[in-house]
């Protein structure tokens, strides 16, 4: 499951977890220090073979959600996460991460809350393992 290997790779990346004081899935933790990260997938596409089979190969476009009290933090953070993985080739998690592409910032202020939002949004093309 490519969510648990994002999941593996955000949380054993020492970049990653030293900047982010959690780190967790679709919410935020209710006792959750900041700055935090929230992230989740928004698709993954099996990539389809001329025979009519499914490529080992497939797409995922992950958001990741840095929640910081101060703008400087979230955008310094989503910096040290981009750097982390825009180009990354490598293991990932459970998974071999072919490619993995920055495709998106947006930084925002969650007025409800009084944080600061920066999300990046990543599309990472990965090998499944072999069952």
């Amino acid at each position: 499951m490519i969510a648990k290997s994002l999941a593996m790779f955000l949380r054993a990346n020492p970049a990653i977890s030293e900047a982010c004081k959690s780190i967790s899935p679709l919410l935020l933790e209710a006792d959750a220090q900041y700055p935090a990260m929230v992230y989740s997938l928004r698709s993954i596409d099996p990539i389809p073979l001329l025979d009519g089979g499914t490529s080992t190969l497939a797409k995922a476009t992950a958001d990741l959600n840095i929640l910081s009290e101060s703008y400087s933090d979230s955008h310094d953070i989503a910096d040290v996460v981009t750097g982390e993985l825009h180009n990354y080739v490598g293991a990932f998690g459970d998974h071999y991460a072919e490619q993995i592409k920055q495709t998106a910032d947006v930084e925002l202020f969650e007025s409800e809350v009084n944080l600061f939002r920066a999300t990046r949004t990543f599309e990472i093309w990965y090998t499944k393992p072999e069952v």
